[in-house]
């Protein structure tokens, strides 16, 4: 007999839990609300669970605050139930999906699946009772894990919205998507009526497995190209069960199954442990990729190669150890830190393992918006300047004309150079996104290759305001930013060196991971920054795992490229 499953249910509000009020103006309803459970409801072998929050009407009038109380919420049932469904404005969405996908990338083992619609829910053409099918048999039955989100006719969009897998916007007013520009789509015909009735055939017969003709429903796209970008799309989902995992952009998923299906492959020899055959392996794999110039280090390749390793999880087979693979994680990464980073000693190489264990599979969620601004670069450089200097903020997200250009000409009196280099200097991350969705930042005009040759902000790639402005949440949180600083000021270098090295950790968390593909005979952009900074651009640390890993990870990197020795006393930063 079918299993039941739960699936925890929030609402905040959005158009599609409100009603057009006697003012003119949409507020929260409660008939609306209890509409969108009713067709949930019809949804095969599911029941719901009500889950309150903070956060209840139109969500762009929400402090950020209510945002994190959303994602702490939903974690707080992230190890019960199947899924979580949370109704939500559209106008904020992709800004709280990417904010959850950090929050929980350490946790989600089912589907988050946000739920808004354009038209509200009573109005005779409204795409909200789709929507709401749509979302809840994804989250009944899709099999995966991680945050996404709906969009009309059946379409599902994985919280990283800016590759081809997940372009998709709600407000493109008539413009037409691309073709199969989506992470999942539900045949909806053969589901429900033009009612919402559920019309597939759900009579038990002998030897029919209804659970898998229902998952059959749902078409997945894991791997999309559209020529645009140089490698394939990076979705951030993973397997039901299973957190979404970290990637090497580069190293395709046939390779990585390749490798784990080598490394779980029972040992015939009894003289070699199996952690060692699976460093060994790890190890030739990232040589394999610096010889062909793909990465620049071994240390953020080696970890991430680790962690993915840590997340594995598989069914016991025969004449397999699959299921037992990630068991050998811990003394992987102690045999790694101890003889293949000779940065750091005993002290910090023990404590370091510890680390990795206390702040995996465990809530990402110390994040502070405060001070985060957001402009575009149409806005008057001059005035920035004397408004900075008067009251500097923490972070900014600078959205640029096109796809990087900036006015940066001195010998005009318009120029962003003064702003930029202001911020730099005093230490204030700057990141540059593009201003329309899908765009890319690129070194093909002079304006894009002037500001990376001098280093005056960080390139978000394909990433846009929604997707960086959680990252720099992340770093701009008391503890965190304290965590680097303590890791920063153990180093016995020089002053600027501190200072360089702690920008370049910057660039390697806040830099995109997506770039465009180079035409023939020319230099790509991603080379452009590796070459100049010594970053790896193929791993999104900060996207994959907890903060603090990401930042230790990117502080072992830049201590192993530039020879710096990491001093023992690091070992009681790792404690506390």
């Amino acid at each position: 007999m079918a299993r039941t499953k739960l699936i925890h249910h929030i609402v905040t509000g959005g158009t599609i839990g409100s009603k057009t009020t006697k003012r003119g103006v949409r507020d929260t309803n409660t008939e609306a609300q209890s509409k969108t459970l009713e067709l949930l409801r019809r949804i095969p072998y599911t029941e719901y669970n009500p889950v309150k929050v903070q956060m209840s009407g139109d969500s762009s009038t929400h402090p950020r605050a209510h945002l994190v109380d959303l994602g702490r919420t939903a974690l707080e049932h992230a190890e019960e139930g199947h899924g979580i469904i949370i109704e939500y404005g559209t106008d904020t969405m992709n800004l709280a999906a990417a904010t959850l996908a950090i929050m929980g990338n350490e946790r989600w083992v089912f589907p988050v699946t946000f739920l808004g619609s354009i038209k509200g829910p009573e109005k005779p053409d409204s795409d909200a009772p789709l929507n709401t099918i749509t979302a809840g048999f994804f989250t009944r039955y899709s099999n995966t894990s991680g945050v996404c989100a709906v969009r009309p006719n059946g379409i599902i969009i994985t919280s990283r919205h800016d590759t081809p897998g997940g372009s998709v916007d709600w407000h493109g007013r008539g413009i037409p998507q691309a073709e199969g520009a989506h992470f999942a789509k539900i045949d909806l015909k053969k589901l429900v009526d033009r009612d919402f009735n559920v019309i597939f055939d759900l009579k038990p017969k002998k030897r029919r497995e209804i659970i898998r003709e229902l998952e059959a429903l749902i078409d997945i796209k894991k791997l999309r190209e559209d020529g645009t970008l140089d490698y394939e799309d990076q979705i951030v989902v993973g397997g039901r069960g299973r957190q979404p995992n970290v990637y090497l952009l580069g190293v395709g998923r046939e390779r990585i199954t390749q490798l784990k299906e080598k490394l779980a492959r029972k040992s015939t020899d009894p003289g070699v442990y199996r952690n060692e055959i699976i460093k060994r392996e790890i190890n030739e794999l990232v040589a394999e990729r610096r010889t062909a110039g793909h990465l620049k280090g071994h240390v953020i390749p080696a970890l991430a190669l680790i962690e993915h390793i840590r997340r594995h999880r598989a069914k016991s087979q025969h004449n397999s150890d699959s299921h037992t693979l990630h068991q050998e994680w811990e003394m992987v990464l102690r045999s790694f830190l101890s003889l293949d980073v000779p940065s750091i000693g005993g002290a910090v190489s023990y404590q370091g393992i510890e680390f990795w264990k206390r702040y995996s599979d465990r809530n990402n969620d110390d994040l502070d918006f405060t001070g985060i601004v957001t402009l575009r670069g149409s806005t008057d450089p001059n005035y920035l300047l004397q408004a900075f200097q008067q009251t500097p903020p923490r972070a900014v997200v600078l959205q640029a004309t096109g796809a990087s250009g900036l006015r940066l000409r001195r010998d005009f009196n318009e120029t962003y150079e003064d702003f930029l280099t202001f911020c730099k200097e005093s230490g204030i991350p700057v990141v540059l996104t593009s201003s329309s969705r899908g765009e890319v930042t690129s070194f093909e005009y002079e304006p894009g290759l002037e500001l990376l040759e001098k280093d005056l902000v960080f390139f978000a790639g394909t990433l846009d305001a929604d997707l960086v402005e959680p990252r720099l949440a992340l770093l701009n949180h008391q503890t965190n930013r304290n965590f680097m600083e303590s890791l920063l000021d153990r180093l016995e270098v020089t002053p600027s060196t501190r200072v360089s090295i702690k920008r370049n950790i910057q660039r390697q968390l806040l830099t995109g991971s997506h770039f465009r593909k180079p035409g023939e005979g020319e230099t790509p952009d991603r080379q452009r920054i590796e070459d100049l900074h010594g970053i790896e651009t193929r791993v999104d640390l900060l996207s994959g795992m907890h903060a603090k890993k990401a930042i230790l990870a990117a502080y072992l990197n830049e201590t192993a490229q530039r020879k710096v020795r990491v001093p023992d006393s690091v070992a009681n930063v790792l404690i506390n």
